[in-house]
């Protein structure tokens, strides 16, 4: 797609803990900014943002990133995953590396650049082992490890 999108607010939702969270992005399919941060009830925030092309160049579906803050620390703060994909991919199943396990939904497509957007706010204090990325009919497409 040959579009661009203005930087937004493009979704937000309930975390863990009565905390909220914001995805906010934008760009072309060539310089694209996909960011997001989670409020705590005090007014408190953490995030991140990533930019680069829209979509991987190596023909892998989708661009995982992760973090937990604090890695190892008594002031450990939970693993947050966001995720740009390829707008075949309408479901991301998550494991981490202690086996914990979740699905994920699209919370934002960019129909002028083509891609979709997931973001999780997890409770696990474990880094991800895997994503399974599944089209629109249930089927999976690619594996991704880490």
């Amino acid at each position: 797609m040959a579009g661009k999108s203005e930087f937004a607010v493009v979704a937000e939702g309930d975390a863990p803990g009565g905390a909220r969270w914001q995805v906010m992005a934008g760009g072309t399919a060539e310089d694209y900014l996909h960011s997001w941060k989670v409020i705590q009830p005090d007014g408190t925030w953490d995030g991140t943002g990533v930019g680069g092309p829209a979509l991987p160049s190596d023909g892998r579906l989708a661009d995982v990133y992760s973090g937990i803050k604090n890695f190892g620390r008594p002031d450990q703060e939970p693993l947050r995953v966001h995720v740009r994909a390829d707008p075949r991919v309408r479901r991301l199943h998550l494991v981490s590396r202690d086996g914990d396990e979740c699905d994920a939904l699209p919370v934002a497509d960019d129909n002028e650049v083509g891609v979709t957007l997931f973001f999780v706010a997890t409770t696990w204090m474990a880094r991800l082992r895997s994503v399974q990325c599944f089209d629109a009919d249930g089927r999976p497409l690619e594996p991704l490890r880490f």
